[in-house]
């Protein structure tokens, strides 16, 4: 929860892990292969998404 409240959680990401713990609930539920791999997917993008965000808004604010 307190990673949600970091100065570069945009609510674009915000919405994607929304997305993704939706998605890993129906694939744990289902288990369903193909659900699994949807979920590692966003998953991924996720990280991405978050550590791309995080090294802009540290190269903005050098001082943080």
């Amino acid at each position: 929860e307190l990673e949600l409240k970091k100065p570069w959680m945009t609510d674009e990401i915000r919405s994607e892990i929304q997305k993704k713990n939706k998605l890993y609930a129906k694939a744990k539920k289902n288990k369903d292969a193909k659900e699994w791999e949807e979920f590692k997917d966003l998953r991924n993008k996720v990280t991405r998404m978050i550590r791309d965000a995080k090294n802009e808004y540290l190269a903005k604010h050098p001082d943080q």
